[in-house]
């Protein structure tokens, strides 16, 4: 609204906007329901919950009505670490109090995700304070993305795909250990990149890269192996992981090779965004929906171009790295619109038929 009437839109507004209002408080939710079930354990009640959310919402609109970062900027980034400490402590007590299961440490990922979140934002105040910001802020964007983003889509895909394409999950990867040795990677790099050093970062960036496709490899070969398991919401899912873990490959390998500290290019973040988050998310919704509304018709219904779409996600990736953003852009927002047209018209028709 503000750019349709010519106000200045910050680049800063644009994106957290999206990733803490739209992204952070989606995953403050659906983890607290995933660990509830995994865990087995009690239901929670939902004021905490509430009051998470309308923290961080409370917070981030403070910080979206000014520009310029001020010491109430501070505060509310403050707050939101708070809240993001707040409910890791939430997820670990929900462990505590759980019944003993094999699928329950896979939600060990999230509260490693809330921790590195914390930390991305205290590297973003950290930089508010110093002359030399940008490699602050580069770590920011790594504790962010390949912490926070990356390490909850890992803990969500080894126990959600087996499920949407009914194989069998892979049991080797049920241990805390493995989400604490790739949060203590990813905390490497960001403290290597702040201290300037980016080199030393991408080793250890790397490192976390290896561990995430440790983790993963073997569910997704088990679903591309099995007959009939790449339905529409396990391709989408599987192609948008492979994407982001190949985005997350290309950074460190870039961060070795002396490259600047900035998260990518504009293409490549584009793919990262496009291809790779977005096409998972897409994917989750193609089984949920059928699955909450009880219809084999909506399956059927989202399955229906479902290789064009695939195609115009992963081929518009490509196009946004190697030949123009614009057009790459072009192809992926064409794929995600036709997909959530598909979505709703599953939605709508089987409320006619109710």
């Amino acid at each position: 609204m503000g750019a349709l009437k010519g106000a200045s839109i910050s680049w800063w507004a644009c994106i957290h906007a999206f990733t803490l209002g739209a992204l952070t408080t989606a995953v403050i939710g659906y983890s607290t329901h995933f660990t509830a079930a995994l865990t087995r354990g009690p239901l929670q009640a939902l004021w905490p919950l509430a009051v998470k959310i309308a923290l961080l919402q409370g917070a981030l609109i403070v910080m979206l009505l000014r520009p310029a970062w001020t010491t109430v900027h501070t505060m509310a980034a403050c707050l939101i670490a708070a809240v993001m400490l707040w409910h890791a402590t939430t997820l670990a007590r929900m462990h505590r109090k759980a019944f003993a299961n094999h699928l329950a440490t896979t939600s060990w990922s999230y509260v490693i995700a809330a921790l590195l979140l914390a930390l991305a934002i205290g590297f973003a105040i950290a930089a508010q304070f110093v002359d030399r910001h940008d490699p602050l802020i580069a770590a920011h964007a790594r504790s962010a993305v390949w912490g926070f983003g990356w390490i909850t889509l890992v803990g969500t895909v080894i126990t959600f795909l087996p499920t949407v394409a009914g194989v069998p999950m892979v049991s080797r990867f049920q241990h805390a250990r493995i989400f604490a040795a790739y949060g203590v990677l990813v905390v490497g790099a960001s403290a290597c990149i702040a201290a300037g050093w980016s080199r030393t970062g991408g080793v250890f960036l790397a490192g976390a890269a290896v561990v995430s496709a440790w983790v993963l490899f073997p569910t997704i070969t088990q679903v591309i192996r099995a007959d009939a398991s790449l339905n529409a919401a396990s391709l989408h899912i599987t192609c948008g992981i492979l994407w982001v873990l190949a985005c997350m490959i290309g950074d460190a390998v870039a961060l070795i090779a002396g490259s600047t500290a900035r998260l990518g290019t504009a293409g490549a973040l584009l793919a990262l965004l496009g291809a790779g988050f977005a096409q998972s998310v897409l994917g989750a919704t193609s089984q949920l929906v059928p699955v909450l509304t009880g219809s084999a018709a909506a399956r059927d219904r989202l399955a229906a171009g479902l290789c064009f779409r695939a195609a115009m996600l992963n081929f518009g990736g490509l196009i946004a790295i190697a030949v123009s953003p614009a057009a790459g852009a072009a192809f992926m927002a064409a794929a995600i619109i036709w997909h959530v047209i598909a979505l709703s018209t599953s939605i709508v028709k089987v409320k006619r038929n109710v």
